[in-house]
């Protein structure tokens, strides 16, 4: 395994094309497309899907970061030097756009500056509760139960793959149903546990790419993940189990799983072909901040816009998409550049 990680170029270039693509199908998905024209766009099968991705690809992700860092141990993982870095590229950029909502939220009127005390614990109750204002909020809150729940998963797949994989998955479905009984709609949204059996398939996928390969078991998958959905979104089935953000569900990490397998397995394309691919890598890598842009965009952005300029009326057409798309790609990419550079300059400054 140790010989495999480090034959891995630096950057594996199949995944941030990958991340670029679905985080525009994440600013997509956050359009004001009717319930109808989502139903006609098809939408499970390819808008929905992002999270399911990103969220095996973190599995698959932070397993190479392991073996490359030659982390051993569990709490090797907790050390300042490694954790440190994971939460402050995760939680810097999300407190920025957390005081960015406020801020907007104070001059369109949405938080009444002349009562504080009641701002303030709206405040805090939104971003407990809900992770912020804008759409798909509750994703950096359930990153981050994610990331610390990360190395027991890491650490049990690499002893017993085959028994961790198996037993992570039938926990996942014991997790449904205590949730669906004692769970609310609100808590299950942000626990980040829902996700688990995703991260633990990306770790599954990093441990038996190659085995895979002269395997149909991915075929399988997708197949499995593409007939639950068809069944859910357009036959009419309702499942007991998997009934909240149903196309988010675990039976849709077989068809995320076999995604991120297939991108896999353009790697060597890709990485001939990178400086063509460079652009759609860059945005892959500047993906959580345009997340976060998107966040701000669609969410209290939104009202302030509405107010000001000519956008304001048409924010809900279709038309206006593309702006949408490339306004948001840029602010996080160069909201991604002026973060790693400042970050850098510090670290540089710092004493040792």
């Amino acid at each position: 395994m140790q010989n495999q990680s480090t034959m891995r170029s630096k950057r594996v270039y199949s995944l941030d094309c990958l991340k670029a693509i679905f985080i525009l199908m994440v600013v997509i998905t956050h359009f004001s497309f009717t319930d109808e024209q989502r139903h006609r766009l098809l939408a499970p099968f390819w808008l929905d899907l992002a999270v399911p991705v990103f969220m095996v690809m973190t599995g698959y992700t932070f397993f190479l970061s392991a073996e490359r860092a030659q982390i051993s141990g569990f709490l090797k993982h907790f050390d300042r030097s490694v954790l440190g870095k994971k939460l402050t590229r995760v939680l810097l950029p999300y407190c920025i756009c957390l005081a960015a909502e406020v801020l907007l939220l104070f001059l369109t009127g949405g938080l009444d500056v002349h009562a504080l005390k009641v701002s303030a614990r709206s405040v805090l109750y939104s971003t407990v509760f809900y992770g912020g204002w804008g759409p798909g909020s509750y994703y950096p809150l359930a990153f981050l139960q994610v990331l610390l729940c990360a190395p027991l998963l890491y650490v049990s797949i690499k002893k017993m793959p085959l028994v961790a994989t198996v037993s992570g998955l039938g926990l996942a479905v014991l997790y449904e149903v205590f949730a669906r009984t004692y769970i609310d709609d609100a808590l299950y949204r942000i626990l980040g546990f829902r996700h688990l059996p995703f991260v633990l398939l990306g770790m599954a996928l990093y441990m038996y790419e190659k085995r895979l390969r002269a395997s149909y078991l991915p075929h399988l998958a997708a197949a499995v993940g593409l007939l639950f959905l068809g069944a859910t979104g357009y036959l009419g089935y309702s499942p007991r189990l998997f009934y909240r953000w149903t196309s988010r569900s675990l039976p849709v990490a077989l068809l995320a799983f076999a995604v991120v397998w297939w991108a896999l397995q353009h790697e060597s394309f890709l990485a001939r072909h990178h400086r063509v691919f460079r652009p759609l890598c860059e945005i892959g890598q500047a993906s959580y901040h345009i997340f976060l842009s998107q966040m701000l965009f669609y969410g209290p952005l939104q009202a302030l816009v509405q107010k000001q300029i000519w956008l304001c009326n048409r924010v809900g057409n279709y038309r206006v998409l593309p702006a949408a798309l490339l306004l948001n790609c840029l602010v996080g990419y160069l909201w991604f550049r002026a973060e790693n550079y400042l970050l850098r300059r510090f670290r540089a400054a710092r004493p040792a």
